[in-house]
This record gives structure tokens, sequence and C-alpha cells, in this order.
């Protein structure tokens, strides 16, 4: 069969842009700098083009417990935005075998920063930056809305412009870890040897009651303000590893700061679920960004 057709031209191509190095900082003991690389997707009008039009961005901050990162994971979904006008910036940061907290908040502030810094060359809206995240990611994302306003955990690199962003989207993320620890130790106190390791590892001190200042400041319920930007938050109803209250006290939290914010439950669905990539979710997703990106 031999067919002529005339497309209906309603696509922009999608481009995924790699390797693109934005902050450097110590690593390995404070001893060796470590690349710390971005990923674009964007749609684009035709490939000879030179200049990228500015579009609202969001940052894409992956989840792996603090410990491995993968920035591509979900990007080949996140299409569903590129076609409806955002980009998304997805980063590396490093895990707490580079370094401890706060090394992955400057981290990903930087991120935000460099955005800002390179919005021309990058075609971001620096007017227009959300963040979005899931598990570690999502609290990442938490962290860096919450503080974007303020001086804390800001470093050097690309000095001068701001890390705060104008819409948090954060799925099943850990909040207050001194309050997960409590809950762990109530139903089994004998349980998460694992889980203190790698809180111990994260925070760089052991989680006893000395420490408990230094915790509860890794919190973004500590930060929250009337500058704090507006918030949708995911969780699924099955999740074993982040317990669905930690999302609930989040948005108690947000609500009684006076926080714009947003819960939504999902039945069923358990951690890193597929749950949240179908189109029902998609498109709250896709409604919250419109509301506060554009």
């Amino acid at each position: 069969m031999k067919t002529t057709i005339r497309p209906n031209m309603e696509r922009s191509d999608i481009v995924l842009m790699d390797d693109i190095v934005y902050s450097q900082p110590l690593a390995y003991f404070g001893r060796k700098p470590r690349p710390l690389k971005m990923l674009l997707l964007r749609p684009i009008d035709w490939w000879g083009q030179t200049e990228l039009p500015p579009l609202p961005t969001v940052l894409w901050i992956v989840g792996g417990a603090w410990q491995q990162t993968f920035p591509s994971w979900r990007m080949a979904e996140f299409s569903y935005l590129a076609y409806a006008g955002y980009q998304v910036a997805a980063v590396d940061y490093r895990t707490v075998n580079e370094a401890a907290f706060p090394a992955q908040v400057e981290d990903v502030k930087a991120a935000v920063r460099f955005l800002r810094a390179n919005a021309k060359r990058y075609g971001v809206d620096a007017e227009n930056i959300g963040v979005m995240g899931d598990s570690a990611g999502g609290y990442l994302a938490a962290m860096l809305g919450a503080t974007g306003e303020s001086d804390a955990f800001e470093t050097d690199e690309w000095a001068g412009y701001s890390s705060a962003v104008k819409a948090v989207a954060d799925w099943y993320g850990p909040i207050d870890l001194w309050r997960m620890r409590s809950d762990a130790l109530k139903k089994n106190p004998d349980s998460g040897e694992e889980d203190e390791l790698l809180l111990r590892l994260f925070a760089g001190c052991p989680i006893t009651r000395e420490n408990h200042a230094r915790i509860e400041a890794m919190s973004p319920e500590r930060y929250l303000s009337d500058k704090t930007p507006p918030h949708l938050i995911l969780h699924g109803t099955a999740d074993e590893m982040v317990d669905v209250r930690e999302s609930e006290r989040y948005y108690d939290a947000l609500t009684r700061a006076g926080v714009p914010a947003e819960l939504y439950l999902l039945e069923g669905a358990g951690h890193c679920d597929r749950a949240f990539s179908q189109p029902e979710v998609q498109r709250i997703i896709l409604d919250f960004f419109e509301r506060y990106l554009k």
C-alpha cells in the first residue's frame, strides 16, 4: 500500500540534553570535586534551532534512600510535561557515602541557581521554576521549597541567584526523620538496624536524644513560612517504606502555616508504585503546575 498523508502538526519534537555539569562540590570525605550533572527534557521546534525560548521549568529530584541516584528515572514518562510546554531538569546529587546532610540540600539549591544563572543558554523561564521529587527526592523537594527564600543551606556556586521555587510536588517524601524513627521504635523496639545506619549516615550523627536539635533542623516543617510555595503531595495508602501519615502530617503543618496545599492519597498504591505514572495522576500534576508555573 502506498499512501500520502498530511499529519496535523500538533506536537513539537522532544529533545533530551544530557551531561550538563551544574555543580562541582567536594565529595569523598571532602577531598575530591564531584561533578554533578543535569539532564534537560524539553520541546523543540526544529533541530537547527540555536536559541531556546524560555519555558517554565520543573526540577526533578529522584529518590534512592540518599544512597544512590538515577536522574533519568521517569524522564521518558515526563514527556507529557514537555508536550504541555514545560522543561524538566533532572539532577544528580551527592549520596550519603559521599557527604552527609546538608550536602544533598545544598546540591539541589545549587541546581536552581544554575538554572537561573544559565537561563538564556538553556531556555529557562527564571521566574517560573518548580520542583518535584519522589521518596528521598520528595524530601529534598520539600526542603528546597521550604528554605528557598532563606539563606539556609546556600553555597558560593552561582552566588547572587535565588534558589527559591514557585511550586513543590512531593511524592511520598519522608519529612520528619526523628518522628519516623520514633514511630518505628514504638512499633518494634528491636527493629530498624538498617534504617538506623542509613539515618546516621545521612544525618552525620547518631539518632539520639542528644542530637535531637540537629535532626530537627533536617525537617522542612521547621522552615515553613508565609513565603513557602504551594505544595502538591502524593502518597500511596499501602506504602510500607514511608508511612502515609508522614504526608498527612506534613499537609497539616503546611495548612497551619497558611501554605496552599493539596494532598492526594492513592488507594492501594505502594512505594514507587506505577500508580504514580497513570494518566489520571499525571493530569493532577499538570493541573497543579498549570496553576502555579504559568
